[in-house]
Parts: C-alpha cells; structure tokens; sequence
C-alpha cells in the first residue's frame, strides 16, 4: 500500500504540547525522541502502520423506511462510503473495522424478545464491495449483531466476505497477515448472548496459543454499555486478561461513543471507537469518531517500540440526516473531538 504524503502528515500535526504527548505516544523499552508523525527509523527497522475504524453497520435496521442506508447505496454506489477518508485507509499497511451487519439475503430474524430495544440490520451480500473500495482487509465479526439474521444469515454473511476476500475474525475464526515478513494475529471477541459468553479461561487460551504463532497481537471485543463514556468493570477485566495472554493492541467496540485510551504493562487499550460509518442510525447524536493508527516498529524481528496517531472524524457530513459518508475533521472541530478524547482517557482508572 500507498505511504502517507507530506501533505496528509500536515494535516494531522497537533496543535498543542499537551495534545501531542497525548495524541502520538512512543511505547518503547528504551528512551527515545519523538520528532515528528513518523520518526527517522533505521535501516534494519520495519515499521508497520494499522488503522482500526469503530462500528461499521453497513446495512439498515429491518423497519427503517425512507433515506436508508440501501437507498443511498443504490444512488450513489459502493466507493461513495468511505470516499472522504479511503486515501488514509489505503496508505497504511492494514486496516480493521467492526463489521456489526449481517451481509444476506436472508428474512428471518434472530428472536430477541428478551432485549428491551430490539434491533436487527442486514445489508446485501454485495456490500463487501464497500470494504473493498474503502481498503478494509479485516473485520471482526465477534459482536451482537452479526446473528440477526440466524445462523443461515451468518453463514451467508461469512460466504460473501470470502468471496471478496476479506479476512474476519471471532467467533472462532482468527486471523493471520504476513506484512513485509512480520505475522500478525487478529482474534475478537463479544461480551453479550448466549452463543458469544466466553469464559476468562478461555479468551486467555486462545490469544495465547494464537501469539506462538505470531509477531504481533491485535485483539478486537465488543464490550461495555451503549452511550457510556467510561469503561465498565468488565471492560478492564478482559483488558487485562487479553494483554497478560500476548495481546499487542486492544480494541473496543459497542458503547457507539468514543471512550479513552489506555495503557497497561506497556501495551494500548482503545475502550471504545464509537461508530463510524453506521448505516443503523438515520440521525445521529453523536457524530464524532476517529481513525485509530497504531505504528509498529520492529528490529530484527522484535517489536521494539510502537506509536499512536488519531485522525479525528465526523461519521457523517451533515449536521441533520446522516449521509453514511464520515469524513476527517480540520481546524476546531478536530481539537474538539480530541479534547473530548483526551478528557475521557482522563476517567480511565485501572481497578487493582
């Protein structure tokens, strides 16, 4: 894939000191400077750039009638969706998304008469082209939506992503990307149902047998409560279970907001990404969101250091209905939205 242009890294430079040890964090065994979005690496380094996008529920909610999500697919076409941040997602190494929709054809909906808000989205099996044009190679698929639809709707969802060649991860399924010679292992994991419980024992087994295998760990949950700012008891709990099993990376999915960024023995916790590009949701309260980038730099096949960097982002580009079209913030509202991130990584308070 594409490096960054120096126009793009321009873009991103951050305002302020405070903002900047914040925002772009060096995770290093040994001391070192950070100059600037990308350091003067050595030679014999190799650096490896992810991004991570938050809820993407390609598809709509089953009742939803009029300026969906399915009616501006068919107007405007697959590349539309991502077309104002795809030049980002392309220039990076890989990029991950929380694939929360059931992509079939199938009509029969999952019974959640026990849930008090019942959704259920699907979109078409086609919509894997929207992955595809927006350079997404990996989804997890470890959340509660993605059974709406049954099993049938499941299994159709997993036989379109093959055909378009997307990797996805959970439930079972991991993942493994060889990227300029470093292995790097994708699992995810849900909080919620009866078919995702998993017990503590078990998440720490399979990430830690999955890490033999791999340089790098990159682990996705689907966790916490919808609309809340602050991680849950539970959230930290699997945290730190995934981390002391090999995670390199872990990140957050569900709350719909953005929550804080963490750290714990040395590796990243993004509790939450909100949403991103979200179909569902025709009129949104809260429309901020990020690109999440995470730089991992090896020497001699070792991870030695790691840096982060936000793009803040709006998930639509209106200001009423949502266009399903999220775009990067400039100028106020992009120290707006990481103001916002910086006070809610303030409330991370890690239970002993």
């Amino acid at each position: 894939m594409r490096r960054f242009s120096k126009v793009c890294l321009i873009v991103f430079v951050i305002p302020t000191i405070i903002f900047w040890l914040f925002l772009v964090k060096q995770i290093s065994p040994e001391p070192s400077q950070v100059s600037g979005l990308v350091e003067v690496n050595e030679p014999s380094e190799i650096v490896i750039t992810i991004s991570a996008l938050g809820d993407c529920a390609l598809g709509n909610e089953f009742a939803q009638r009029g300026h969906t999500f399915a009616d501006v697919y068919a107007e405007k076409g697959a590349a539309y969706f991502f077309a104002n941040v795809k030049e980002v997602l392309a220039a990076d190494d890989l990029t991950i998304a929380n694939l929360e929709t059931c992509l079939t054809n199938e009509h029969q909906k999952r019974n959640k008469s026990v849930e008090k808000t019942p959704f259920w989205i699907k979109g078409e099996p086609g919509y894997t082209q929207i992955l595809k044009e927006a350079s997404i190679e990996v989804v997890n698929i470890a959340n509660n939506h993605t059974f709406d639809y049954g099993q049938l709707g499941f299994e159709e969802t997993l036989q379109s992503l093959d055909k378009a060649d997307i990797a996805y991860c959970g439930y079972e399924h991991e993942v493994i990307k060889e990227i300029k010679g470093i292995k790097i292992g994708f699992m995810g994991f849900c909080q919620f149902g009866n078919r995702e419980k998993q017990l503590n024992k078990e998440i720490k087994e399979q990430i830690k047998t999955l890490k033999t295998k791999v340089d790098l760990m990159i682990v996705s949950f689907h966790w916490g409560s919808e609309l809340a700012v602050k991680p849950s008891p539970k959230q930290y709990e699997l945290a730190k279970i995934a981390v002391e099993a090999g995670a390199d990376l872990v990140l957050g999915h569900h709350p719909h907001v953005l929550q804080g960024i963490g750290e714990y023995q040395g590796k990243t916790v993004v509790f939450s990404l909100g949403n991103f590009c979200f179909g569902a949701n025709r009129l949104p309260h809260d429309r901020d969101t990020i690109i999440y980038q995470h730089r991992f730099i090896f020497k001699n096949g070792k991870l030695v250091k790691s840096q982060n960097i936000i793009i803040p982002c709006s998930m639509t580009t209106t200001r009423g209905l949502n266009d399903f079209q999220p775009t990067i913030l400039s100028g106020g509202e992009a120290l707006r939205v990481r103001q916002k991130l910086f006070e809610r990584t303030q409330m991370i308070v890690w239970p002993d």
